[in-house]
């Protein structure tokens, strides 16, 4: 079926741990405020954003017990970027914020389904082959059985099997899964690798009054300290420096649009870095 990474730790790391359902992949739905003029046919549309969405995945304990469903417990828990081995660049900014139920069933009914030549395996993913249940070590292409690829895995645990619907609550777009940064120490332009707007992370670092053109946006940062970089979290509106002082910026909190924009360096500025954070919807 594949595998899950939240908060950085993969599901392939978790013992004992079957990932039967997949999370689906989903649009989030526009948040709309409608609005009746009296004499017009029909109603008008307000666009308020986007809004969150739910996503559920299954997953099942295979010959285990109290301790594994309270590692499981703790894996599930939080905020962070939740990967999907069907797209491994890309991830949720997901919460787990409702109760995890654990129901057990009989063997029978929750055996890993039989293994298909047609599809590709991953590491940790549960299969029976010739009526047994192998546990794939080596991910595994599309093809024959290979032997060598599988360990196979004791049958029941007195019969019954743990599972558990986790239900991650998602913000609208999805991110990188691994962020990437663009360096500039010359004008340059940006271009949106996305399908939504973005908000990066700005790395300023320069001496004196520092100005520079940013996706149309003028910024000056005055009396910058040289090797003391300042940071602009466009998402949030924060400007601070690596201690977490805040520092005061004239002009407006940028962001990325879609397609290409300039980056002009300006005065007194040596490189700014940017992290993009790209979003796609």
């Amino acid at each position: 079926m594949g595998y899950l990474t939240f908060r950085g730790v993969s599901t392939q790391s978790l013992q004992n741990v079957y990932v039967q359902l997949m999370p689906s992949h989903k649009k989030a739905a526009k948040r709309l405020t409608d609005y009746y003029v009296k004499g017009r046919d029909g109603a008008l549309h307000v666009d308020e954003g986007f809004d969150n969405f739910d996503i559920t995945v299954r997953l099942v304990l295979i010959n285990a017990g109290a301790e594994a469903r309270q590692i499981v417990n703790a894996w599930a828990d939080g905020t962070g970027k939740l990967v999907t081995s069907d797209d491994l660049s890309r991830a949720y900014k997901a919460t787990v914020r409702d109760e995890i139920t654990w129901l057990r069933y009989e063997a029978a009914t929750i055996a890993p389904p039989a293994f298909s030549p047609n599809k590709a395996y991953y590491v940790g993913d549960y299969v029976t082959y010739s009526g047994m249940v192998y546990k794939f070590t080596t991910n595994h292409a599309a093809g024959n059985w290979n032997s060598a690829h599988v360990q196979a895995q004791p049958w029941k645990i007195d019969g019954l099997y743990d599972t558990a619907e986790i239900i991650f609550n998602c913000e609208p777009c999805m991110v990188e899964s691994v962020d990437s940064t663009i360096e500039y120490t010359a004008d340059g332009t940006i271009t949106n690798a996305g399908t939504a707007e973005a908000f990066p992370l700005l790395k300023v670092e320069g001496a004196g009054n520092v100005t520079f053109t940013f996706c149309g946006e003028e910024i000056t940062i005055d009396s910058m300290t040289a090797g003391t970089p300042v940071y602009i979290d466009c998402a949030n509106g924060y400007i601070y420096t690596a201690s977490g002082d805040a520092k005061a910026m004239h002009g407006n909190i940028p962001y990325i649009p879609l397609g290409q924009s300039t980056v002009d360096l300006g005065s007194n500025i040596t490189k700014l870095t940017v992290t993009p954070h790209w979003r796609w919807v």
